[in-house]
């Protein structure tokens, strides 16, 4: 089973949290980490005695775990940017989500693609073939210039 969880970056200082998603009506969207985590626990299983930490998020920072790490072991997330090697030239693709519920890279538009097209890409083996280079709310520029 994949695991479950989310990261988003902190209101109060931009560091980058991972945890469980929680967004409340009255205060804001929050990653919520458990001491259980630390102790290498499953998220979402805590149990007494365990302390619950919370930090507000930007919500327009968080992104979900898509379950896969990149050629490097580093874990990928919706929103980090990947390049790897396709019709033998080097690619690089933003993380997104459908709404099918599914995830997949979307080729970024400076790559030079046949007929000027962008290219999705599924995620297959993709441990095997991309590593991350950055995400879109750390490196916008990496959404603009050609690599």
């Amino acid at each position: 089973m994949r695991e479950i969880k989310f990261r988003g970056k902190r209101k109060d200082n931009g560091e980058w949290v991972e945890g469980c998603y929680l967004e409340t009506q009255m205060s804001g969207v929050y990653i919520i980490n458990t001491k259980a985590q630390a102790k290498g626990k499953m998220p979402g299983k805590v149990t007494i005695g365990d302390k619950i930490i919370h930090h507000e998020v930007d919500p327009a920072t968080v992104g979900q775990f898509t379950g896969l790490k990149d050629k490097n072991g580093r874990e990928i997330y919706e929103g980090d940017i990947v390049r790897g090697c396709f019709i033998g030239k080097k690619i690089s693709y933003e993380i997104v989500y459908s709404t099918d519920a599914c995830f997949y890279g979307q080729s970024l538009p400076y790559n030079n693609l046949p007929q000027g097209g962008r290219q999705t890409v599924g995620l297959n083996n993709i441990s095997d073939w991309a590593e991350i280079i950055g995400n879109v709310h750390d490196n916008p520029e990496l959404l603009e210039v050609f690599l």
